[in-house]
């Protein structure tokens, strides 16, 4: 299993929790809207993140483990609110 990101990683870190679990929304969402969880993933989703949520690849289909490699470095270093238009325009 990759391990892409953990919210609890930001977190203590120093950042904001309420940034960061929107961020993670954001980027759970984008992926469950084009089809790039599987079951575990959708589960996830419907959940909700919180402070525990990790996004990893036993959580994604191969489009969407293909896109988190080629993508998630430059959307994890944007600000929150770059992160829509850069997933809706490729990055």
């Amino acid at each position: 299993m990759k391990v892409y990101d953990k919210v609890k990683w930001h977190i203590d870190g120093g950042e904001d929790a309420t940034d960061v679990i929107k961020r993670f929304s954001i980027i759970i969402e984008y992926l469950y809207n084009t089809n790039m969880l599987n079951s575990i993933g959708v589960e996830i989703y419907h959940l909700g993140v919180d402070e525990e949520t990790v996004i990893h690849s036993e959580m994604l289909l191969d489009n969407g483990i293909s896109f988190m490699d080629e993508f998630y470095d430059r959307i994890a270093s944007l600000k929150t609110e770059d992160i829509y238009d850069c997933l809706n325009s490729n990055c």
